[in-house]
């Protein structure tokens, strides 16, 4: 196993120590090597953190990156939607698309063409 791939447990308990909740995080990472084994996990039960670096967004960067980092994105949440999405009368799980580099994001104009190409590609509204 890819060693910066782990999962994290989590324990939370609430006012009766019996009744603890268990959380489990899994790091995914998009390796490719692992892409054929990710539907196993993708459950209607979870939820979904779909992170990516908004610096390859930015308006005047690299297209090439660009177009990479859109891909990998629509490509997790057409994952998730199919092996998670709403199925009959059961409602599908919750998806948070995460931008990382807020930082270097320097202007609302530059965050605004960011959540635009985004919402183009993946097709979802943005809260």
């Amino acid at each position: 196993m890819n060693p910066r791939s782990h999962i994290l447990t989590l324990v939370a308990i609430r006012s009766q120590p019996w009744a603890a909740q268990v959380l489990s995080v899994w790091d995914f990472g998009g390796q490719r090597l692992f892409s054929s084994l990710h539907h196993i996990f993708l459950t209607p039960e979870g939820i979904y953190l779909v992170v990516f670096d908004m610096r390859l967004l930015l308006p005047g960067g690299d297209p090439v990156r660009r177009r990479e980092c859109l891909a990998t994105l629509v490509l997790w949440c057409n994952s998730i939607f199919v092996f998670a999405g709403p199925k009959g009368d059961q409602q599908g799980a919750p998806v948070l698309l995460v931008g990382t580099c807020l930082d270097e994001v320097s202007s609302p104009t530059e965050l605004d063409a960011v959540c635009s190409s985004v919402e183009d590609e993946v097709r979802v509204e943005l809260y």
